[in-house]
């Protein structure tokens, strides 16, 4: 099935393809109840999972505005997240493949992000990193809900494709 624009053409390009995961730590409350001294854990823990994976650190806290607004023109970070005020930061792989949003709504949002119609492999990237997540944090999970998040359209698999 084609789609088309206003114009009658038709569209056969995908630009990307995104598969994001929420994720919680147990034992932490959610964002609007997350103390700085808890974000600033959070932040410690989620990053020394991925310590030698290849993955570079920003301290959002730490970086003028417009640095954060790059980010989030790239789509490495949500316009809220570029715009907090509280402890955050980024995780960021070489290739650019993946993202670590920490402290976002939810404490990580794991998102891969690959050029044009990708989805297995952006999927498959986000997979081995949220078993590395899984290995490492003790990741907020219901055996009836599935992963818990801070809103509620996302419990279950806490997964955006």
């Amino acid at each position: 099935m084609a789609w088309y624009n206003e114009m009658g053409n038709d569209f056969d390009t995908v630009l990307s393809s995104r598969i994001r995961f929420a994720r919680n730590i147990s034992g932490y409350p959610f964002d609007g109840k997350l103390s700085e001294e808890d974000a600033k854990k959070i932040i410690e823990e989620v990053s020394r999972a991925f310590e030698n994976k290849g993955f570079k650190k920003t301290n959002f806290s730490d970086i003028p505005t417009a640095e954060a607004a790059s980010y989030m023109e790239k789509h490495f970070v949500s316009r809220e997240f570029a715009a907090k005020k509280t402890p955050h930061a980024l995780l960021l792989n070489e290739s650019t493949s993946a993202a670590v949003m920490i402290c976002e709504e939810d404490h990580i949002r794991l998102q891969s992000i690959l050029p044009g119609l990708a989805l297995n492999e952006a999927y498959r990237i986000a997979c081995e990193y949220d078993d590395i997540l899984d290995s490492f944090l003790e990741i907020a999970y219901d055996e009836k809900l599935g992963y818990l998040t801070h809103c509620t359209t996302n419990i279950g698999t806490g997964m955006l494709a």
